[in-house]
């Protein structure tokens, strides 16, 4: 295929970053009474709110009257089991909330998966402390950890149906239970909240994420008083890669631009973890193509991999080399150093607010925490990363007890040692997304047919395969989906799940393995979702014409 050498795409305006997320709102409710309660109808609105629903089987738990506690379960009995009281416990991990944001209202959606319509009392609190920690089988774990001083007392309406979720299933407000919390000094944006509800009376079924996940319990919250999410501003994210080594570094980055366009992200950088001047301008390429030519583009400036090509492989184009110097772009010929990258565009964020997607080799990441007080920030790498890094998004963990893991292992021109460092010191949430989430199926098949001859994305899929019309595995456009997304998708329903039950650990020798327990910080996705459902949504985020084009 002859790509087209186009005169330089002519910049539109720039586009705005804030967006307002549409949210379901409910209305306050009072906390106590002597008849049944239930929010007034749902009202759809524009407002700034965050939707987290339990995405584990671990984060919907029972603790029976006896102090057994179950986690395996296809629903949840809120009120009595078997005539005696239990307490249900609700873990949400990921709460993009700010600390000391202004809660306006909150309240847990339910689906009912049984009838029942005699009267019934719960008492709901929160756990009292910054971050949840997972649901253990210990006796009484649930019923005897410390909880908040506030509390809401719900006398549900009666469930007529299974699979109502309307607003009987909906709790009272609860936005003074989830006040406390991340009031607390040792909430941090990114922690997780573990809601309690304390059986009186009566029983009400809900369905459990274990046999529904799709129907899984959700959080929601309002903003209010002037304070926004991260979300309804679009989250910030900074994009590492190794783009020249596999393709689909490409479509990942053209989903990302897709989801600014939609006002759902803030691209604050693309940086390159391989050291080949062509990595960063094609990637200055790409922004360019997508109306953001001045995005900031960084370079590993250590020697590795200094030519960038997919060496793994009998056919190995230097792609990147083509799409720098076939499509314009302003990207310096010796592009700014990554660490100098992140350390500027970090020191100019709000606290707790950067997402950094990670889908190649981790040397950057290592770098930027061993790294140095400068003009930009008074504070060490570390310390800058903990202030300023909301979650980690890695696109690994894909071969336990092997060192197949490419990218933790560091391939042929690197050694695990900087991915062992970020493994055991990065001191923010670390989700990974192992390559059996995405592996299973392709993207980027329809680019040549569905987008212009001028589009980089189009050219890298064809110069990588040799031909029109194939697709690679989608494995860092799942990562970005996630990193944007997170674990819900906007029409309703799951994409993913998350599992913190294990960390992920490396040796010398570039072995990876998820041990038991969890550490507090590592997560590990997979997919909910339907496989062709994914596969069709990425495809048209992947093909979308930039905005305005």
């Amino acid at each position: 295929m002859h790509v087209s050498n186009a005169n330089r795409v002519r910049v539109g305006r720039r586009l705005a970053a804030a967006c307002l997320s549409l949210g379901m709102i409910a209305s306050l409710a009072a906390c106590a009474g002597a008849g049944p309660q239930t929010a007034p109808p749902l009202e759809v609105t524009a407002t700034r709110t965050l939707s987290v629903v339990v995405s584990s089987s671990g984060d919907d738990a029972e603790n029976r009257a006896d102090g057994t506690i179950t986690f395996i379960s296809p629903d949840l009995e809120l009120g009595l089991k078997r005539g005696q009281p239990q307490t249900v416990g609700l873990r949400f991990t990921g709460v993009q909330l700010p600390r000391g944001a202004k809660i306006r209202r909150a309240y847990v959606q339910f689906t009912a998966d049984e009838a029942h319509s005699a009267p019934a009392r719960v008492t709901i609190r929160a756990e009292a402390t910054g971050s949840a920690k997972p649901f253990r089988a210990a006796h009484h774990n649930l019923a005897y950890r410390a909880k908040t001083r506030a509390r809401v007392v719900w006398t549900p309406l009666p469930w007529t149906r299974a699979g109502e979720a309307g607003a009987a299933q909906r709790t009272p407000d609860l936005a003074a239970v989830l006040q406390e919390v991340v009031d607390r000094p040792d909430w941090r944006s990114g922690g997780s909240v573990a809601l309690l509800f304390q059986g009186h009376s009566g029983l009400r079924v809900a369905r459990a994420f274990d046999r529904h996940p799709n129907a899984a319990p959700r959080l929601v919250i309002e903003l209010g008083g002037g304070s926004q999410s991260v979300a309804a501003r679009g989250v910030p994210v900074i994009f590492d890669t190794d783009l020249g080594i596999d393709v689909d570094d490409a479509g990942a980055l053209a989903v990302l631009h897709a989801l600014a366009d939609r006002g759902e992200a803030r691209l604050l950088a693309t940086i390159a973890n391989v050291n080949d001047p062509y990595a960063a301008a094609a990637l200055g390429a790409i922004n360019t193509f997508y109306g953001r030519p001045d995005v900031p583009v960084g370079r590993n400036p250590r020697p590795q991999y200094a030519v960038a090509t997919p060496y793994w492989r009998t056919f190995a184009p230097r792609f990147v080399k083509d799409l720098a110097e076939r499509f314009p772009h302003n990207t310096a010929p010796n592009p700014e150093a990554a660490v100098a990258v992140y350390r500027r565009v970090l020191a100019a964020q709000p606290d707790s607010s950067v997402t950094l997607i990670a889908v190649g080799f981790l040397q950057n990441l290592a770098d930027l925490l061993a790294s140095s007080p400068d003009r930009y920030s008074g504070l060490s790498g570390e310390a800058l990363v903990r202030r300023k890094v909301r979650q980690l998004v890695v696109m690994a963990g894909t071969h336990p007890g092997s060192s197949r893991d490419l990218y933790l292992r560091g391939g042929r021109e690197m050694t695990p040692e900087p991915a062992m460092r970020v493994l055991e010191t990065w001191p923010t949430p670390v989700v990974f997304t192992p390559g059996s989430v995405c592996g299973g199926f392709v993207t980027g098949h329809t680019l040549a047919r569905s987008t212009p001859p001028e589009n980089p994305v189009r050219a890298a899929y064809t110069l990588f395969f040799g031909r029109e019309g194939v697709g690679r595995n989608s494995w860092d456009l799942c990562t970005v989906l996630y990193a944007v997304r997170g674990t819900v998708h906007p029409e309703g329903g799951t994409y993913f799940g998350l599992a913190d039950h294990e960390a992920l650990h490396l040796s010398p020798d570039g072995v990876s393995a998820w041990r038991a327990p969890g550490n507090g910080r590592h997560r590990r996705l997979y997919r909910v979702i339907a496989q062709t459902e994914l596969q069709r949504q990425l495809e048209a985020l992947l093909t979308a014409p930039p905005r305005g084009r």
